[in-house]
């Protein structure tokens, strides 16, 4: 798991992996809740790493950034069912790669949201479902190929949501 812990520390590791001899990074937060039903962890309180307020999660990414070739940023953020961006998400993002992100990649919203590149990292805001409920929606599976000089190729597979399946959209 990533992005929760006993406390903001825990909440706060990254998880990381070597793929062909490069140290890749995930770092993960919560900013989906406009009630905060799922608690945020402090020192002395487990919970989910929020970013309500960026500072902490903004130090994580920067030392994952130190210990890593490529960091990559998964957001739980936007509004459900809506494919209109928060400027919250659209500023946060950036946030994130002005502190060592390479790549930002959201969820929540249950839809696409769409896509961007800052300062060459992706972003993308949503990718929708995968399989949630028996709503018909469009989604994708986002790859991220790296070379060897660890720049990032972004490729889209589209899918559809349909009847509790989820399929390569073909047509």
């Amino acid at each position: 798991y990533v992005g929760a812990g006993y406390n903001v520390n825990e909440a706060a590791e990254g998880h990381y992996f070597i793929i062909n001899g490069f140290k890749v990074g995930v770092v993960a937060t919560s900013r989906a809740e406009k009630f905060y039903l799922t608690p945020t962890a402090d020192f002395n309180r487990a919970g989910v790493m929020g970013t309500y307020n960026s500072r902490y999660f903004l130090s994580a990414i920067e030392m994952a950034e130190e210990q890593c070739d490529i960091v990559i940023v998964y957001v739980h953020w936007g509004t459900e069912y809506s494919t209109k961006l928060e400027e919250e998400q659209i500023n946060m993002s950036r946030e994130y790669i002005n502190a060592g992100a390479d790549a930002v990649i959201g969820g929540h919203p249950h839809c696409l949201q769409g896509m961007e590149f800052y300062k060459n990292a992706p972003i993308a805001y949503s990718l929708g479902n995968f399989w949630f409920n028996d709503k018909t929606l469009d989604s994708c599976v986002l790859t991220l190929e790296i070379d060897d000089e660890l720049n990032i190729k972004v490729l889209l597979t589209p899918l559809i949501q349909e009847n509790c399946e989820t399929r390569l959209l073909t047509k």
